[in-house]
């Protein structure tokens, strides 16, 4: 099963400092934290069930995006289709 997902980020203004110097590949540490939310939810679903369940699988990526890149100077919006 292939997954698409597209994850738009953007810097914080008050935490430049921070989404410069605390990573240096952003984009890969964000795809392996979407990767990693994925990986975890699909695999207990059946193939209907994952594609009726986007909505949910968006809202798990976007819950641990917040969570794990708010330290880092980013904010995100993510779209699952």
């Amino acid at each position: 099963m292939t997954v698409v997902i597209s994850v738009q980020f953007q810097v914080i203004e008050e935490h430049v400092k921070e989404a410069w110097y605390k990573l240096t590949d952003p984009n890969s540490q964000i795809k392996a934290y979407v990767e990693d939310v994925i990986r975890s939810a699909i695999p207990s679903k059946t193939l209907d069930d994952a594609f009726s369940s986007k909505d949910d699988l968006a809202k798990a990526v976007k819950e641990q995006l917040q969570i794990q890149m708010k330290d880092f100077g980013y904010a995100h919006e993510q779209h699952a289709r």
